[in-house]
Order: structure tokens, then sequence, then C-alpha cells
């Protein structure tokens, strides 16, 4: 289509109504409903019920009249085995829940909503039980507000499901109260409960009192009101914690019994209640055990503010809980230092080890579950403190993109370990188990552990793009693409820009916090800050597309000057790092902007090897072709290395595998031989294997070898392999043993 150029006039003119259309849509864009709670909740911990009622004061910033709001009921997600919550855990092959008896299951019930003080209907949605439509009496006007109340009930499931639940008297009570579902530019999120895509909420203030057996420990999102009585009852068990830590040493590691906190105890026939309130937080969740240990501790901000910090946890578990409070500390004061400050009063992590799923955030709060050791608990703090930045200050909608909330936070948690664990393994975290340690996993650096998960999705060529909605991925996915994938890309990124990174990330959070920015907002401000271009955002976080750099020839001027040229054999043309290395030493590195085709770079530096991402933080699938030396014969060809079974491969390197084989069969007795072979962590496009033996009954040589090539046509899932196998071993020929010739076949294989 040809484009007539407008008159200087009409120019004028065009760009002024653009403006102001501008200016309208930005405007717009900036309203934000806000929802405010008042709640009254009463446990029973004989019949695992709260009761209470809600008062919620409902204000319409939009521009749009309302006659309904959507609300979610997500107790209901644990009614039966209908449920979206069941149907999704069943396609994970999770059946605990879609069998379990009626004891375990829970719901909310004995909802009567008015409005303003009169009666008001709602209808259940027909599909999901966990969203209902509550019909407003008259308009809700933009600007105007409204008072919704309602009694509830909940029965509290069993916490083997996912965050809702007890186990025994150990209580989690999260996403829990009636709650209004998200009205924002985009219009209604009623959405279902769902293990795997999480939460989009509406910020506001709580004002929560909690009624329960006064010899509970609780902890909460907010501030605890006053309390002269439940301080001193608190103060007392942070007494007897002190206590049993400073003789810990001399007590057993893997069993401590503290005295005062038996494993079993009943709860008392005194009630108490519990005061909390907090602004600017879209959700609000408690904990409550009877056995509860605590420590506090405070973290110092940039600022000078300071931040109380709690941790709560099981004598059983305090092996691994009894430095946790600095690990909470130093979390709050990384990501108040790289993200922005926290703005909060207190954070707090609970023991919940003994409740579904790892660890789960919430404002204010997080929950732990299983870990295998003290740096793998100081890991998952940090990633779960780290929500409040990204998931409680920018509540983005995890359900259309997830990364925004886990994928940012999953590189900043990499950062942490980077920083705090600069020389650490991932020999510090996986200890227990002697596999990893057999295949080399052990000495990878432990902030590469999300580039390592990725990688393995990456090379088979089952990833998934970024900007798939969460219930979309594949459970295995969920955690290689919107965890992994996306630290590895922020990563590169950080790699490329530096500062810049890390200046357009603090405005992004200084600009939409306490708001719902999405993917178009991340994007902008990337763009604007010159982190990326348009086309490589695109290519990068809406495809499975990766780059594919190469080291073409290197001409030596002088002593210390190389002319290197490098190729872009891939279909993005991102940024890259290039480091020229002296031995192990690394001599000088250069960022090279994006381009195609081929680039040549000059470097004035002593060295004998030049390497394209040394540190293999760009989202590349080979690497093969990434390293040259500056001088001498066959400088691309990498040295070749024998590892014993199978390794993590590493820049420069080329390995064959090996380990001894024995084996037997009727005709050919033991055999004995060795296996070689090129299979690794990460597939190869070509793999290939062969198993020489000896036999020593036939006196014959046997074995099997074979080899593979796998094809991608471009789709996810698609990827086909074909390859030949051969065997060659002896067979009875009625009255001698003989030595068959070798069999062989091709096949092929959907993946």
């Amino acid at each position: 289509m040809r484009l007539v150029r407008p008159h200087k006039k009409q120019r004028f003119a065009i760009s002024l109504a653009l403006f102001f259309i501008w200016g309208m849509n930005a405007a717009v864009a900036q309203w934000q409903q806000e929802v405010n709670y008042r709640i009254n909740v009463n446990l029973n911990d004989k019949t695992h019920m709260l009761t209470g009622d809600i008062s919620i004061k409902y204000v319409n910033n939009s521009p749009s009249a309302l006659d309904f709001i959507w609300f979610h009921l997500w107790p209901n997600a644990y009614r039966n085995n209908k449920t979206a919550l069941a149907k999704q855990l069943l396609r994970r092959g999770e059946t605990k829940l879609h069998y379990a008896p009626e004891e375990q299951l829970g719901y909310i019930d004995s909802l009567s909503f008015a409005l303003n003080g009169k009666a008001a209907t709602f209808d259940q949605d027909p599909e999901n039980a966990d969203i209902c439509k509550v019909k407003l009496n008259e308009l809700l006007k933009p600007g105007e507000s409204v008072t919704i109340t309602t009694p509830f009930r909940v029965k509290i499931p069993d916490a083997r499901f996912s965050r809702l639940g007890h186990t025994g008297q150990s209580y989690f009570i999260t996403q829990w109260y009636p709650k209004p579902a998200v009205y924002d530019r985009y219009g209604w999120h009623p959405m279902p409960y769902l293990d795997q895509g999480e939460f989009y909420s509406e910020f506001g203030s709580f004002d929560v009192s909690i009624t329960l057996p006064s010899n509970y420990m609780l902890a909460a999102t907010g501030d605890r009101a006053p309390d002269e009585k439940e301080s001193a009852f608190i103060a007392g068990r942070e007494k007897i914690t002190r206590s049993v830590l400073d003789t810990l040493s001399a007590r057993p590691v893997f069993q401590v019994t503290v005295a005062g906190v038996p494993e079993k105890i009943s709860s008392s026939t005194e009630l108490k209640t519990v005061r909390f309130t907090q602004n600017n937080v879209h959700d609000f969740a408690w904990f409550a055990d009877k056995r509860y240990l605590a420590v506090t501790d405070t973290a110092v901000l940039g600022s000078g503010k300071k931040v109380s910090v709690h941790t709560f946890f099981t004598p059983g578990n305090m092996r691994y809980w009894k430095d946790a409070a600095s690990y909470v500390k130093d979390a709050v004061e990384f990501y108040s230092r790289r993200v922005g400050e926290y703005p909060y009063n207190h954070a707090t992590a609970v023991d919940g080890t003994i409740m579904a799923g790892g660890g789960m955030e919430y404002p204010n709060i997080t929950v732990i579950g299983n870990v295998g050791g003290v740096t793998e608990l100081d890991m998952v703090i940090a990633h779960e403190v780290g929500h409040n930045w990204f998931y409680g200050m920018l509540g983005s909608n995890e359900r259309d993109a997830a990364y925004l909330d886990e994928g940012l936070n999953a590189f900043y948690e990499s950062r942490y370990l980077r920083e705090k664990y600069p020389t650490a393994t991932l020999a510090r975290m996986i200890q227990r188990d002697s596999t990893f340690t057999l295949f080399g996993v052990n000495k990878v650096p432990m902030w590469q552990y999300y580039a390592m998960i990725y990688r393995i999705a990456q090379r088979k060529r089952s990833d998934q793009p970024l900007n798939v909605r969460s219930q979309d991925y594949s459970s295995t996915n969920y955690g290689s693409v919107v965890y992994a994938k996306s630290a590895l890309l922020f990563d590169y990124l950080l790699q490329v820009n530096g500062p810049r990174l890390d200046t357009a990330i603090k405005n992004y959070f200084r600009e939409f916090k306490f708001r719902h920015p999405d993917t178009s907002d991340l994007r902008t401000t990337l763009i604007n800050h010159g982190v990326l271009n348009a086309e490589v955002y695109r290519d990068l976080f809406t495809t499975t597309l990766s780059p594919d750099y190469s080291i073409g020839k290197i001409k030596r001027n002088g002593d210390s000057t190389y002319a290197v040229t490098l190729k872009n054999k891939g279909p993005i043309a991102s940024p890259l790092l290039l480091a020229a290395f002296e031995g192990k030493t690394r001599k000088k590195e250069l960022v090279v902007e994006g381009f195609t085709g081929r680039r040549t770079v000059t470097l004035s530096v002593k060295a004998n090897r030049m390497i394209i991402d040394p540190d293999q933080r760009m989202p590349e699938i080979s690497v093969r072709n990434n390293t040259s030396r500056t001088r001498g014969m066959f400088r691309k060809a990498e040295p070749l290395k024998l590892k014993a079974l199978s390794a993590i491969e590493k820049t420069g390197e080329s390995h064959l595998y090996y380990s001894p084989v024995i084996g037997g069969n009727y005709y050919n007795g033991w055999m004995a031989g060795v296996a070689l072979h090129n299979y690794g962590i990460f597939q190869k496009r070509l793999e290939w294997y062969a198993v020489p033996m000896f036999a020593f009954r036939s006196a014959s040589p046997a074995g099997v070898a074979g080899a593979e090539i796998h094809f991608y046509p471009g789709t996810a899932f698609s990827n086909v392999t074909a390859g030949i196998r051969a065997r060659s071993f002896a067979l009875y020929d009625a009255s001698l043993l003989t030595e068959a010739g070798s069999f062989s076949h091709f096949y092929r294989a959907d993946v």
C-alpha cells in the first residue's frame, strides 16, 4: 500500500489529535480497582472448620458502570473430583484428590451476600464451583463504592492436595475467603483455582481478626496489633528457641526434643483473638501450629529503614531452620538493593514441611516445604521472599504471563546465589544424590541451576515460548521454561547490558509498584532503556528461536591485536559476549551488538583462545562452534577428554564417555567389555554408542552398537529420531557354537 505524506498543517493536526488520544488512553490504562477487607474468623481445630464474616469495600475506579462482581470461592476447589483443580492434578497423574474420602475434602459455604446492608443474589458458575457472580442491586458507577458483606464457613481440606489445608492441627490457611476477581482494562478475570498457574487479585487493605485456642503460635500477613499477652507468649517461645539453639551442637542432629514443646500438644480451652492489619497488598494468609519455635532478626535497608524478620518452625526441622532468620534477612536486603526498597514492616518464613508443595508466597509471609539441606533452604526462602516484589508489589496476571512473576524472580534468585555463594557448586545442594555426582552435575556453579534445567528441554526442542498461559505448559515445562528459561534470558540480558538492565528493572518496579503490569509494560520498559529492541524481544520471549553465533577466522596483527570474524548462523540478531583467554585466565571481554551475516571485531590483548559466551549465559542450542585458538592448526578442534559414564558439557572440550560392561547368555557365556558413547545430560543432534565385548564360552567377539540422529521440524513436541542398531552374538547350531553375523535394522520414532 502506498503511503501519501500529508501536508505540514495536516501533520500538525494529526499529531495533536494523536497526542490527546494517547493521553486519554494512558489515563484510562492507569485505573485500578481498590478492594478493602475486614474479616473476623474463628478456627475450630476439632472439626477443622473456619467460621467468620467478611466486609468488603469495593471501589470502582474503572471508567465503566458495573452491574455485577465476579467472586473467587477458592476453597470449593477441594469440594470433589470435578473441580478444575482436581482435573488438573489428574492430568498430571496425581490421584489423591480424585479418590479422596469425604473427610479429606474442603469447601466454602454459608454465604449470604448483602450490598450496603441489602440482600443480594449470586449465581454459581455452572462449570466451576469456586466462582460465583454477585449481582449488584444498582449500577456501581465510576468513582463509587459498595460495601459487600457475607458470613462464610470453610471446611479446611487435607494439606496433601494443594496450598490450603491442615495436617492434624497444623494449619495452612491460604486462598480461604470470598475474594472479588480482578476487573482491569481487559475486563473481568474470573478464574478457577489451579495448582499450576497462580493468582491475580486486587490491591487494597486488610483488617483481619483470628480467634483460636490460646496456645497456638500464629503467623500472618500484616502487622500484629499490640497485645501484651500475645507478645509475652511469643517472647516466651523465642526464649525457649534461643536456649535450645545455644546448646544445639551438643544434641543429636537428626532429632531434637525441645523441653516445653512436645510433639503433641492439647489445645487450650481458652481462646484468644489476634488482629493483623496491612495496606497495599492483594492477599492475606495465615499459619498456625502449637509446636512452632520462633526466631526474630532485623533487616536494615539502604535508607536505614529496619524490617522485622521472623521465622516459625517445628522442633523436628531445627537442624535446617536454626539460621533461617538470617536467610530471610539477607533476601529482604538483597531484593531491596537490587529491585526496590521493601515497604512493609515485617517479613516472615514458616516451616511447612508437612504440607503439599515446595514453597509458596503470600504478602509479607511465605511457607516453605521440604528441603534437603540448609543451602537449599536458603535458596527457597530467597525465592519465596523475592515474590514480595514479583507477585506481591508487582501484581501481574500469572495465568496469562507467569514469567513476569516466576521468571523475573528466578533470575534474581540466581543473582542472590551468585552474590552470596560465588564459588559454590551444586554439590552444596545435591550431596544426597550420588547419581548427579557421577555425572558431574555437582560441579556446576550453583547459580547456573536454572540454565542447566532449561537446556535439557531446549536441546530436545521441547521447550515452549514465554507468552503461553500457565495452564497450557506441560508440567515439566512450567519449571524448565517459566522459571528456568526466563532466568537464563534475563541473566543473558544482564551479561550484555550490565547496569542498564538494573536501571530498567528498578524503574519498572518504581512505576508499577502496587499495580498490575503486563507483558507490554515490561517490554516497553526494556526497549526504552535500550536493553533490547522490539525484534529481539519478540524472538526471545514469544518464540522458541535461539541465537547461534560462531567464530570464523582469527587474524593476528602484531603480537597482541586480533581481528576476529564472527558469524551469525541463527535467526536472532541479539548481542553477544566475546572473551579472550590466555590459558584459563580471562584477559578481556567485548560486548558485540547483534548483527546478521558476518562481523569482524578487533581486540588488543595477548591471548591464545577466543570464546563466545564462556559462562554459557546466552540461550544458544549449539555451543560447539563458540571456541577457537588464536594460532596453530585445527584451531577449532576441541580436545577430546575421556569421562566415566556421562557428564555435563563443557565449553572448549569434546567428551567421549566410557564404562565397563559385563553380561552373559546361554550361548556366549560370560561377556566383558567397555561401553563407549556420546550421550550426555543434554541431547545432541547425533548420538551413538558402541559396546564391544569378548564372550568367554564361545571365545568370540560380541557386542552392540548404534547411532541416531534427531530431526527438529520446528514445532515443540514433534522432533523425529531416526537411527540404526547392530548387534552380534553367538547362536546355537545343534552341535556347536558358531558366531552369527551382525543384525541391523533402521527405526524411526516420534517423540
